[in-house]
């Protein structure tokens, strides 16, 4: 590579073994900025390659644990401009698309479900598998509540809402996830986000279930919170204030 360029922003690191790519290469050409987004990160820790990055950033808190000096930067969320669909029928739809049923904790989700439609006829759970995105956002639509996930503290668990999160923001349904203990001042209040474990679940959702307003409210601000939390052009500008710096370093 002839051409030297001001920043080089790596996504997870390098491509190399212990991204040793980086100091031999990267660093080479210009400043190197390291983006972490997860699992190489939890599973591995930082490489010995990424200690040569000028900045690391983080996509979710959790990851500060393994990279204590990186900079968290909230992921940024394609706006799919979708809401709430709303139904002329007196059902409460429950969805859960889960992207691993272990990680999300599927099967407490199902456990608590199949206590509640006992309880609540007109309680639907709506799972959503192995469906295209289109097909899952059409689907999504239709529900009232959605769980992202559910804590059974495992450390295997990420512990922070996830992208089904946001996109059930953005439809204005108030959305049901796991923030561990410790990651809760990252959480801007009011999110709109309800935090469930696999103890508290079904009275969290049957709190929901019965109180229309209480739904409406958590929809209205979990749309507020994305809105201004993953606000792409203030993301952007974000970064373009974190490369400057770098650049000046």
């Amino acid at each position: 590579m002839k051409e030297k360029f001001d920043i080089f922003h790596l996504h997870d690191a390098g491509i190399f073994p212990q991204d040793i790519d980086i100091p031999l290469f990267f660093k080479r050409f210009g400043k190197v900025v390291v983006h972490w987004h997860g699992s190489k990160l939890r599973n591995n820790g930082r490489t010995f390659g990424s200690k040569f990055a000028d900045v690391e950033i983080v996509s979710t808190p959790d990851l500060l644990d393994y990279s204590p000096d990186a900079i968290w930067i909230p992921n940024c969320i394609p706006w799919h401009g979708l809401s709430k669909v709303n139904r002329n029928d007196d059902k409460i739809i429950i969805g859960h698309a889960p992207t691993n049923r272990f990680y999300k904790g599927t099967e407490y989700f199902l456990e608590a479900m199949d206590q509640l439609k006992k309880e609540y006829p007109n309680v639907d759970c709506l799972l959503i598998e192995n469906k295209p995105h289109k097909e899952v956002m059409q689907l999504l639509q239709t529900s009232d509540i959605v769980v992202d996930s559910v804590g059974f503290y495992d450390k295997r668990q990420v512990g922070w809402y996830g992208v089904l999160t946001n996109e059930a923001q953005q439809m204005g349904i108030p959305c049901c996830t796991w923030i561990k203990p410790g990651l809760e001042p990252y959480l801007e209040e009011p999110s709109g986000i309800v935090n469930v474990t696999k103890d508290n679940l079904k009275q969290r959702l049957e709190e929901l279930i019965r109180d229309e307003n209480l739904r409406e409210n958590l929809g209205r601000s979990g749309r507020k919170y994305v809105e201004k939390v993953h606000n792409n052009k203030v993301l952007c500008q974000k970064f373009l204030t974190l490369y400057k710096r770098t650049i000046l370093k």
